[in-house]
C-alpha cells in the first residue's frame, strides 16, 4: 500500500467531528453546571452518532458518496451552531444557584432542556461519516483497481487504528481548547472541521466512482455482480477498543484479504451458533457500557470538585488510550494466563478499580489542602481512569473473541451489531443514571453506576469458570486419537 499522503491526511480530518462529538458534547454541556443535561445531551449524540452509519450508508447506495458527505456535512455544522446557541439559556449564573432559562421547579426549563438534546441528536445523526466512507472506497480499490496495490486487509487495519487514534485524542483536544476558549470550543472547532474538512475530502476524485448512484460497491451496504459484499458494517460505537474488536473479527472471518484483487471467502466458525458465550458477551458489553458511561459522569464530578473543567476531557482521554492499547497489546502479552484467568483478572480489576474510584469520590478534596494533597488526588484519579481503560479494553476484546468463533456467518454483522448495541444501550444507562444522581447532589453516587456495571463482567466470568470446570471434568478422558483431553486456552470460546 502506497504512503500516507494529502488525501489520507484530508480523510484524517474529515471523521474528526464524528470524534469530537461525544467528548465536545460533554464538556460543552457539563458547563451549564447540570450532570443531568450533559449525560441527556451526550447520551443523545452517541444514540444518533451510532445510527448515523447504517443511516448515511443507505444514503450513499441511492445518491452517491459525495452528495451524502456535502449534505451531511452542512447540516451538521447547522445543527453545531444551534446546540451552541441553545446552551447559554442553560447555564447557571457564576453562583451556581439560579439558571438562566428555569421553570416552576426552579431548574432548567424542561422546554429547553428538550430543544437542546433535540439539537444534539441531530448533532449526532448527522456527523460525516468518513471513516465509512473511507471503508468503502478502500474495498472498492481492493476489487476494481488492484492495480493499485490496495490490499483490503492492510486498508482496513490502518482505518480502525486511524479512528481509534482519534478517540483518543479527540477528548484531550476538546479539553485544551475549552480550557482557553471555554467549555464549547470542541464542538466549535468539530463545526469547524466539518465545514471545511469534509467538502474537501468529498471532492476527491477518488469518490467519482462511488458518487454515482448506479455505481455498486461504493458503501458499506453495496455490492455488484462481481462484488456480491462489502465491508463489514455493523453498528458502531465511539469507542476505541471497538474498532480494534471488529477489525479483528473481520480479519479473522476472512472478510478483509490481504492481496489485491482477491476476493473474499468467508470463513466458518468451528463451533457456530449463538449459545451461553454470546449471550454471555452481550450481557458483559451491557455492563461495559455502563461501567464506562458512569465513569464520564465520575470524571465530570472529580472536575467539579477540583475547578478545573479542562479535567474531564483528560481524563476521558486517558482512559480511552488505556482501553486502546491494552486491546492491542495486553492479550498477547498475557498468552502464560488462558482465556478463563484473564477474563477474571480484568474483570475483578475493574470491579477493584471501580471500588477505589467511589473512594476517591468519596473522600472529595481538603478544604485549603496543600499541594502535595492535591497532587496525590489527581495521580490517583489518573491511575484509577488508566485502570479502567485498560480493563475495559482487554475485556472488550475477549467479547469479540467470543464472536469470532461463535457467530454464523450469515448472522455475523447482526451479532456484532447487538454487542455494539448492547454496549451502547449501557452507556446511555450509565450516562443518565449516574447524571440523574450527581444531579441529586450526590456526586459520589456515581461511581456506583460504575460498580454496578463492573459487576456484571466479573459475575459472567465466574459463572462461566464454574461451567467450564464442570465440563473439562466431564470431557477430559482420552480421545479417539489415544490422546489426553486437556483445558484449552479456547475452551471457553
Amino acid at each position: 500500500m502506497r504512503s500516507p499522503g494529502p488525501v489520507e491526511w484530508l480523510g484524517v480530518a474529515a471523521r474528526a467531528p464524528a470524534a469530537l462529538l461525544p467528548a465536545g458534547m460533554l464538556l460543552a454541556a457539563a458547563g451549564t453546571g447540570s450532570p443531568m443535561t450533559a449525560a441527556l445531551m451526550t447520551s443523545f449524540a452517541l444514540i444518533g452518532l451510532a445510527l448515523s452509519v447504517p443511516i448515511a450508508g443507505a444514503a450513499a447506495d441511492r445518491h452517491g458518496q459525495r452528495p451524502v458527505l456535502l449534505a451531511t456535512a452542512g447540516a451538521h455544522v447547522i445543527l453545531l451552531v444551534l446546540v451552541l446557541a441553545v446552551l447559554p439559556r442553560l447555564q447557571l449564573t457564576a453562583a451556581g444557584s439560579t439558571p438562566v432559562a428555569t421553570d416552576a421547579a426552579d431548574g432548567p426549563s424542561s422546554l429547553v432542556v428538550s430543544v437542546a438534546v433535540i439539537f444534539a441528536l441531530g448533532a449526532g445523526l448527522t456527523a460525516p461519516s468518513a471513516s465509512a466512507m473511507s471503508r468503502a472506497r478502500g474495498w472498492h480499490l481492493h476489487h476494481h483497481r488492484p492495480d493499485l496495490g490496495v490490499g483490503l486487509g492492510a486498508w482496513m487495519r490502518r482505518e480502525a487504528a486511524v479512528d481509534e487514534l482519534l478517540l483518543v485524542l479527540a477528548p484531550v483536544l476538546a479539553a485544551l481548547l475549552s480550557g482557553g476558549l471555554g467549555p464549547g470550543a470542541g464542538l466549535m472547532m468539530a463545526a469547524l472541521l466539518g465545514a471545511l474538512a469534509v467538502p474537501a475530502y468529498a471532492m476527491d476524485p477518488v469518490a467519482d466512482p462511488l458518487s454515482d448512484p448506479g455505481d455498486a460497491g461504493r458503501t458499506a451496504a453495496g455490492g455488484s455482480a462481481e462484488v456480491p459484499e462489502g465491508p463489514l458494517e455493523p453498528l458502531r460505537v465511539p469507542w476505541p477498543a471497538v474498532e480494534h474488536g471488529q477489525q479483528m473479527v473481520a480479519g479473522a472471518r476472512g472478510m478483509c484479504p490481504e492481496r489485491p484483487g482477491d476476493p473474499t471467502r468467508a470463513v466458518q466458525p468451528r463451533r457456530a451458533g449463538a449459545g451461553p458465550s454470546v449471550v454471555g458477551a452481550l450481557l458483559v458489553s451491557l455492563g461495559l457500557g455502563v461501567a464506562i458511561g458512569g465513569s464520564a459522569i465520575s470524571a465530570l464530578v472529580l472536575s467539579s470538585q477540583s475547578h478545573r473543567p479542562e479535567a474531564l476531557g483528560l481524563l476521558l482521554g486517558l482512559c480511552a488510550a488505556a482501553a486502546m492499547l491494552s486491546s492491542r497489546r495486553l492479550p498477547r502479552r498475557l498468552r502464560a494466563l488462558d482465556v478463563l484467568r484473564r477474563r477474571r483478572l480484568f474483570a475483578l480489576l475493574q470491579l477493584l478499580t471501580a471500588g477505589l474510584l467511589t473512594a476517591l469520590l468519596a473522600v472529595g478534596p481538603a478544604e485549603g489542602g496543600s499541594w502535595v494533597g492535591t497532587l496525590l488526588r489527581a495521580s490517583a484519579a489518573v491511575g484509577l481512569y488508566l485502570m479502567l481503560g485498560a480493563s475495559a479494553g482487554v475485556l472488550l476484546v475477549e467479547v469479540y473473541r467470543v464472536v469470532a468463533r461463535r457467530a454464523p456467518t450469515a448472522e455475523l454483522v447482526s451479532t456484532l451489531s447487538s454487542v455494539a448495541g448492547s454496549l451502547l444501550i449501557g452507556l446511555v444507562v450509565g450516562l443518565i443514571t449516574a447524571g440523574l444522581l450527581a444531579e441529586a447532589g450526590v456526586g459520589v453516587f456515581s461511581s456506583v453506576v460504575v460498580i454496578a456495571g463492573a459487576a456484571a463482567p466479573a459475575l459472567v466470568a465466574l459463572r462461566r469458570g464454574q461451567r467450564l470446570r464442570g465440563g473439562m471434568r466431564r470431557h477430559a478422558g482420552p480421545r479417539p486419537d489415544g490422546s489426553q483431553g486437556s483445558a484449552s486456552s479456547t475452551a471457553s470460546l
